[in-house]
């Protein structure tokens, strides 16, 4: 009876029926995956715009405890966004000057923060409306905003340096990281192309 089974038809149809399905499959995920690749992007982006966000936040709680002023110093090398932490160390706030003379100290290495895999960089890959202004920021633009400096500095009273940290990645998604001066909020904001602004 088992010999009899192994042998029909209707095994061989059903194994038929399964490689056939299996092809189907396969050429729906593969014409998928093109489609796919504008929100891949977008998720990326949005996630490495979400650590920058959590060192600033980071910072600022830091800043809360100590009761003097936390800074983030940014740098960016190779297209990568590096963040270095520095305490005010005389209590008059985080200066180059002190900075030079070994007062306000980093209170460790510089991080990176972007995975290299990810296809995000800082930047502005193409135009966009500015978030500090009523104009427009270039490709190639500053992507980081923070004044004269590429320092934010969160005090123990609640305020912070205001500025922007612009996060680009692929297919044209763009993120920033906006800090607030007088109420010392950190938002994450997305650049909707279609309207031509960011939204929360």
């Amino acid at each position: 009876m088992a010999s009899r089974l192994a042998n029909s038809p209707e095994r061989g149809a059903a194994l038929i029926d399964i490689l056939t399905t299996l092809a189907i499959l396969s050429v729906t995920a593969a014409s998928a995956v093109p489609q796919m690749q504008p929100w891949v992007a977008e998720l990326h982006a949005g996630h490495e715009a979400r650590r920058v966000w959590q060192w600033m936040v980071a910072a600022q709680t830091d800043a809360s405890r100590r009761g003097r002023a936390v800074g983030l110093e940014w740098t960016v090398r190779d297209g990568r966004l590096w963040g270095v932490v520095v305490v005010d160390g005389n209590g008059n706030g985080i200066s180059q000057a002190d900075i030079d003379a070994g007062i306000d100290v980093s209170a460790g290495a510089d991080v990176p923060m972007f995975d290299p895999t990810s296809g995000v960089s800082i930047g502005i890959h193409s135009r966009v409306r500015a978030i500090d202004d009523a104009g427009w920021l270039e490709a190639g633009s500053d992507p980081i905003r923070f004044g004269r400096s590429d320092r934010v500095t969160f005090t123990p009273d609640g305020r912070a340096t205001p500025g922007t940290v612009y996060v680009s990645g692929r297919q044209g998604s763009q993120y920033a990281v906006r800090v607030s001066g007088t109420s010392g909020r950190v938002q994450i904001l997305r650049y909707e192309r279609s309207s031509g602004g960011w939204v929360w």
